[in-house]
């Protein structure tokens, strides 16, 4: 609902309105001026005080009205006015919202910590006051509800505050999720959930970050539930305070808000005295020799700390490796021949693992002409120890449907679970890593107990690959398969790929058993299939993790080459590839290195390059060398690429634009390089103040002329109603029934009574036939109402229903015409009600005169009624007065009736203007959704990863794109309208949108998917050969170079044999690229048919030794060895050292 008030209005006696402060989720607040000249602040809340967002605002208006203090804004009247709750309070500065955006338009990233801390300690105080004293929980803690008051905090805004015996109350209504506690979400707040949520305001006011990223109230709420807070942007000192704040469960939180405070103005404190205690043990801290001492000061506490693992001092050496360089396979004869479909199953296994395989889904349904639901011979399974983890997984909206669950938890059991049959277990894993098992099931990053989890579920594990294998293997799936993606199907063997985080606790440590698990999977289905690994290396930013996720991988390393050793003629893996992301990777540089990592293993499967590599494995394999020594890499720039950070960008803005165009009925200027997210910005006005661009006043007036001629309502229709309406319940008109009556009354008063006798019989008829008076006006339905009023309302509200209501209707579709937008729809609504409202001021200033007439009869017939004394009407006759008082008497009741008249026919425009204005309060609603659809598809996270690559074709496409948006988006209101037209039939997206969450849901999800295609349509249309590269021919080998070095960046310093390719859409067109290739290189990449509007510039390197890379990955320390060793899953198993490697490794 919106408040329609002008400035000069007085909603309350003597408050009269200034200006509109702000809107939020329950009401707006205006500014006011009070008696005596004082400004206040009014809230009025949305909807009538008898609809629930009232009732419970009210219901905690009464909770908190007699607490009193100094940070609490104080409540100065509530008052109720034509039943709307109106709430008045001082008058604040601003919000502390409003400090920061203006610390950010400063420069600053947010508040000053001393600033901030400050305001947090009011608050703080003034929330612990509220639970000690009145056992009240403010429960919508935000920064729009902090206000400043010179210069200090005052909470308000008390819609949700609630009392902690009240079990009774729902909450999910009006909580806001970015800041609500996980326990709001389940319905039972606590006394600690205001904490949590000013944990939340402080990072957000301190860093501009907030600790949780969901876009949706869905994902919010799983994070809050399930997720650990991203804390990274706050000062080391400050992330362990705030972490406890945000505890899930309340109990682990601080005692009290104030406690809280007080830990995070003594951190820098206790974090200065425990670095001097720690510098006074030892006066240097370099490498692994600083988390040994961190170890031997703590060893009572299980870490994540390497050396807190039991790791001694380094034993062990590091293995010798060759130093030679990568060489110069050379151009590879690919045959052009349809793509063979090889049966597979892509099996992500720990955090890293199943992010990539769930990336990899998208890639394929990328490549693919159809969905992957139609390619039965590709499945997916993700299995993880941390199940949270897992559930996000799953929860991305990105992920393709599958029409199999891929999900597969494997959770560690408790630590006393394990003790109880340590008999089994100890036999293989060494006790110590029992007491490592943290209070949530997931393995920390420490691979033996990563194992252990996979050993404790390894039976479920065989059982759901054993169902998808049977599954890719049938000759239906293939057959099907192939058909639906145009190759052809293949016989030969299929494969189990094995994705994992090569330095992770679960993928790493569940690798070998894992893989052993697939030997017996495939061996005894009898079908033919080989085991492969994608090893996925990376390393976090802090230190100690970095250190773990280093030895980690060596130790993973070392247990495939003793898997490989002992397997014999047959390897335990046919092939194994390693993926470096790359070294102290953030969250955005980690996720989009596992977006480049999704896209090689889609090329390796579903393009020209899996036949390349099928040529490279060929020739490769004269060469006699062991496999177990051996690993591929691969890694590729895309030019032109149909996914990436800066397309769905384009993506974004162009729904975000549609949206915008829904709403202000504006389109885009090209001219102007403002983004859409500024533009929404500016265009904060009231919808009445919006010109739209698509209907000029013409078209607003000649519609606003249909719609009144249709529904053929005014004055004097109005009363022609009412008298038709009466005339039909007395079967006869009413003027008729009174006069007729009139004239009854007075000869039955004739022989017994006087004047006044007579007077108040008639009076008593009218009230029978048309009620009481109501002096005011103002109700719908008399206090006594007669017999014509009741039957007048019904038919008022069906008139309204069956003649308005459709109109009204058309009206607020108009705000998905695309003529219209909700500014339009808006404006003709408010026109069409004040041309209503402009002949309900006519039947007014008729109704005054009737008054007016009535009110002199009225003191007429007094005046003859005193004057008649007890003479009754016979002896009136004698001077002729009796026919005159019986004309009075007539004329009264014809009086009285037209004020009926009149009045009834002022309830009718009245029940219409009510209608109106639900309308209007839908078009706000519409308005509401419209813009948190808007935050949906344009996101929220924004930043330089979007960024326009510096390319010649990414330049064009952008150029295309902005030329041709208008057009664009005329294609993208069709295609939406097409959409929702194929699901719900004579449908438009205004009705989608009235089905609340699911419908925003689901209005958002097509409009990225139909922009998408828009977009995908413009880059194949953009010619990417003939703008990727620039023409000059020193140029095109330097940026040819350039590329490749990109693409080899990972690959190049481990040895092997280098093999380069160039995927573009018509090979006859690069000629002059290999030709200024050869000049500069002296070598030629291997040419292969492409997709259209992709170039790929790729780099697969053949023999890569096993102990050469894990050496790389160590940096050759010897200390990194022996930790490596200690981190070992088996206890049973003497693993030897990685050979020396004094010669290239070689494929089998």
């Amino acid at each position: 609902m919106t408040i329609t008030t002008e400035t000069s209005q007085e909603p309350i006696p003597g408050y009269r309105i200034l200006e509109r402060i702000g809107a939020g989720g329950y009401g707006e607040v205006w500014k006011a001026e009070a008696p005596g000249g004082l400004v206040k602040a009014l809230k009025f809340v949305y909807g009538r005080l008898e609809e629930d967002r009232a009732a419970r605002e009210l219901k905690s208006l009464e909770r908190i009205k007699d607490v009193r203090h100094p940070f609490l804004l104080s409540l100065e009247r509530i008052e109720i006015a034509d039943g709307r709750l109106i709430i008045v309070t001082e008058l604040a500065e601003g919000s502390l919202k409003d400090r920061f955006d203006q610390c950010k338009k400063e420069g600053r990233c947010g508040i000053d910590r001393e600033e901030l801390l400050t305001y947090m300690r009011d608050a703080a105080d003034v929330l612990d006051y509220m639970l000690e004293r009145h056992s009240l929980q403010h429960l919508d803690i935000k920064p729009e509800n902090l206000l400043l008051v010179g210069g200090r905090i005052k909470v308000a805004d008390f819609g949700l505050v609630k009392k902690l015996q009240d079990v009774t109350a729902s909450l999910l209504g009006g909580l806001t999720p970015l800041y609500a506690p996980p326990e709001l979400f389940e319905g039972s707040p606590s006394a600690r959930s205001d904490q949590y949520s000013l944990a939340i305001v402080y990072v957000e006011m301190l860093t501009g970050t907030l600790p949780f990223s969901g876009r949706t109230a869905g994902q919010l709420a799983k994070q809050h539930l399930h997720a650990a807070p991203k804390l990274g942007s706050l000062p080391p000192a400050e992330q362990a305070v705030v972490r406890r704040a945000l505890a899930k469960r309340p109990e682990d939180r601080f005692a009290s808000c104030r406690e809280f405070i007080e830990a995070l103005v003594d951190a820098p404190r206790r974090a200065a005295e425990s670095a001097e205690q720690t510098l006074g043990h030892s006066a240097t801290r370099t490498g692994a020799a600083t988390v040994s001492r961190v170890s031997a000061s703590r060893s009572s506490a299980p870490s994540r700390d390497v050396a807190q693992t039991g790791i001694g001092s380094p034993r062990r050496r590091v293995p010798r490796i060759s130093e030679r360089p990568c060489r110069d396979g050379g151009p590879i004869e690919v045959p052009e021949e349809a793509m063979g479909l090889q049966p597979t199953v892509w099996v992500g296994i720990g955090g890293a693992g199943c992010r990539a395989v769930r990336r990899l889904q998208e890639a394929l349904e990328d490549h693919l002409p159809v969905s992957l639901s139609d390619v039965p011979a590709w499945q997916f399974l993700w299995v993880d120890s941390d199940v949270h983890d897992l559930v996000r997984t799953a929860a991305s909206a990105e992920a393709p449907r599958a029409t199999i669950d891929p999900t597969l938890p494997i959770p560690l059991k408790r630590t006393q679970d394990y003790k109880a049959r340590a008999s089994s277990t100890m036999s293989w894993l060494s006790r110590r890593w029992l007491y490592h098992i943290p209070k949530v099931p997931a393995t920390n990053g420490l691979r033996p107990l990563g194992c252990l989890a996979f050993v404790d579920h390894r039976d479920v594990f065989v059982e759901r690959l054993t169902s998808l294998w049977q599954q890719v293997c049938s000759e239906e799936a293939r057959q099907q398969s192939a058909q639906a993606v145009g190759w052809t199907p293949t016989s030969g063997a299929g494969r189990v790929v094995l994705v994992v985080g090569l330095g992770g606790g679960t993928g790493g440590g569940a690798l070998v058993e894992a893989a052993r698990a697939v030997r017996e999977v495939i061996v005894a289905s009898g079908h033919e299939g080989v085991c492969e690994a994608v090893l996925l290396h990376a390393t976090p930013r802090t230190p100690q993790d970095r250190e773990l996720a280093l030895v980690s991988s060596y130790a993973t390393l070392v247990e495939i080459h003793h898997a490989q050793e002992r397997a014999g003629e047959v390897p335990l893996f046919h092939e194994i590839d390693l993926c470096y992301l790359g070294d102290q990777l953030g969250e955005p540089a980690y996720e989009a290195a596992l977006d480049r990592v999704a896209d090689g293993l889609a090329l390796t499967s579903a393009t020209a390059v899996s036949r390349l590599r099928e040529k490279v494995a060929s020739k490769n394999s004269r060469t006699g060398s062991p496999n177990s020594r051996c690993l591929r890499l691969h890694d590729h720039v895309m030019i032109g690429a149909r996914r990436g950070p800066w397309l769905d960008r384009a993506v974004r803005e162009l729904a975000g634009a549609l949206v915008e165009h829904w709403l202000t009925g504006e389109w885009p200027v090209p001219e102007k390089d403002v983004s859409i997210r500024e533009r929404v910005t500016c265009t904060s006005a009231p919808l009445t103040s919006t010109r739209c661009r698509t209907s000029g006043p013409s078209d607003v007036r000649e519609q606003l002329v249909g719609f009144l001629e249709e529904l053929k309502l005014d004055d004097d229709v109005a009363l022609a109603h009412v008298d038709a309406w009466c005339e039909t319940a007395l079967s006869e008109p009413v003027t008729d029934f009174l006069l007729r009556e009139v004239e009854r009354l007075q000869g039955e008063a004739h022989a017994e009574a006087g004047y006044g006798e007579w007077f108040r019989q008639v009076e008593s008829l009218l009230e029978r036939l048309l009620g009481s008076e109501d002096p005011t006006g103002q109700s719908a339905l008399s206090q006594d109402p007669g017999v014509l009023e009741p039957v007048l309302l019904k038919r008022e509200r069906e008139y309204v229903q069956t003649h308005l209501a459709p109109i009204v209707q058309r009206m607020v579709g108009m705000a998905s015409e695309s003529d219209c937008c909700v500014a339009g729809a808006d404006v003709m609504l408010r026109e069409f009600r004040k041309v209503l409202r402009k002949w309900a001021d006519a039947l007014r200033e008729k109704l005054r005169e009737v008054e007016r007439q009535g009110e002199a009869f009225r003191a007429e017939i007094a005046r003859r009624s005193e004057e008649g004394g007890g003479r009754n009407a016979r002896s009136k006759s004698k001077d002729g007065e009796t026919g005159s008082a019986g004309a009075g008497l007539q004329r009264f009741a014809l009086l009285r009736w037209e004020r009926f008249r009149f009045r009834r026919a002022l309830s009718l425009f009245a029940e219409a203007d009510r209608a109106l204005a639900t309308a209007l309060d839908e078009l706000v609603n519409l308005s509401r959704e419209l813009r948190v659809i808007h935050d949906l598809v344009t996101g929220t996270e924004g930043g330089e990863a979007g960024d326009v690559p510096n390319d010649g074709y990414a330049l064009a496409v952008q150029r295309t794109l902005q030329q041709k948006k208008i057009e664009l988006l005329e294609q993208l209101d069709r295609a939406v309208a097409d959409s929702v037209q194929k699901q719900f039939p004579d449908a438009t997206w205004v009705d989608v949108l009235q089905d609340g969450c699911s419908g925003r849901d689901l209005l958002s999800a097509w409009l990225l998917e139909e922009a998408r295609g828009l977009v995908m349509r413009v880059t194949s249309e953009c010619d990417v050969v003939a703008h990727a590269a620039p023409a000059d021919r020193e140029a095109l080998a330097d940026r040819l170079r350039q590329w490749y070095e990109e693409a080899g960046v990972a690959a190049e310093a481990w040895g092997g044999t280098r093999y380069r390719y160039l995927m573009v859409p018509d090979p006859s067109r690069i000629r002059t690229w290999l030709d200024a290739y050869y000049a500069s290189e002296q070598s030629l990449p291997t040419v292969l048919q492409g997709r259209p509007a992709e170039v790929v510039l790729g780099v697969e390197v053949e023999g890569v030794s096993l102990t050469r890379a894990a050496v790389q990955l160590i940096e050759a320390r010897a200390d990194r060895v022996e930790y490596a060793y200690r981190l070992l899953t088996r206890s049973d198993i003497e693993y030897p050292a990685l050979p020396d490697d004094p010669a290239e490794g070689r494929r089998a």
